[in-house]
């Protein structure tokens, strides 16, 4: 699967670098009816990777986010987020990238993120390990998130309890960090920067699957946000993903203590 991770990577820095040098040009942006954004950097690099996607994994099914999707995912296609962080691309901001992933039997086995602005290109394999710029990519087993960054995308979706959980973590650690895409937030936690990321509603599949493989591949965890795994059969999603397992067994369990005391005292 290293092979398939090396051709992902081939196209998504040929769709990068298209999306980088259009960055300051007029995007055109405008509402999607599901109240997202969209440009056209967006559509632009829907139409090259489609081109580019089908061509290199012919009869491969290709499921991107600028496109109409069934509810559930085949058993073995392709996810991608053509321009993951529109919003960050929008205001010039460098974290914004490109996701793609191989499943094969209802799993991530192969992917990559891109982040065209840095040249940061992450690619991963499963039971073929993370790898950026030639190196190995190994986590390691952080004991606690005292002292240490996480990240928490904050949006429009989350619910008065999930507001309560970050700020419950954010008590436990050093402070928190928002990137406003998956991308940037999971290169982060795969560079040691941050231990935790936690994205708990209003995300997709293509925009975890390959940042979850990456993580699991490096020694970490990638959980549901309440802490069950992970299931790649259908759009919507939510993730945590951890440097290991403590970590995400402190970030469980502040959820479930926040949890316990709604159910005794009522909703805060």
């Amino acid at each position: 699967m290293l092979y398939v991770a090396h051709q992902l990577a081939g196209v998504a820095q040929i769709a990068g670098e298209a999306l980088l040098s259009r960055q300051l040009a007029e995007t055109g942006a405008r509402q999607k009816a599901c109240g997202d954004w969209v440009t056209l950097a967006d559509e632009y690099s829907h139409e090259l990777l489609d081109g580019l996607l089908t061509e290199c994994f012919p009869g491969i099914p290709l499921i991107l986010e600028e496109q109409d999707n069934a509810p559930t995912v085949p058993d073995t296609c392709i996810v991608a987020d053509e321009l993951d962080g529109t919003h960050a691309y929008m205001n010039g901001c460098r974290e914004w990238g490109i996701t793609l992933a191989f499943l094969e039997r209802g799993k991530p086995v192969a992917g990559v993120l891109f982040q065209p602005a840095t040249g940061v290109m992450i690619r991963s394999a499963r039971a073929g390990g993370t790898w950026l710029d030639g190196r190995r990519v190994w986590l390691g087993e952080a004991a606690s998130l005292d002292g240490r960054l996480m990240s928490g995308e904050i949006n429009r979706h989350l619910k008065w309890q999930e507001y309560l959980w970050l700020g419950a973590l954010a008590k436990q650690c050093a402070g928190v960090r928002g990137l406003a895409t998956t991308v940037g937030n999971a290169i982060e936690l795969l560079q040691g920067r941050t231990v935790l990321l936690v994205n708990m509603r209003g995300g997709k599949i293509w925009d975890f699957a390959a940042a979850a493989l990456a993580v699991e591949e490096a020694g970490g965890t990638a959980l549901t946000p309440t802490g069950e795994p992970l299931c790649w059969s259908g759009i919507e999603m939510g993730v945590l993903l951890a440097a290991g397992s403590s970590i995400a067994a402190e970030a469980v369990s502040a959820r479930r203590e926040l949890e316990r005391r709604a159910s005794v005292t009522g909703p805060a």
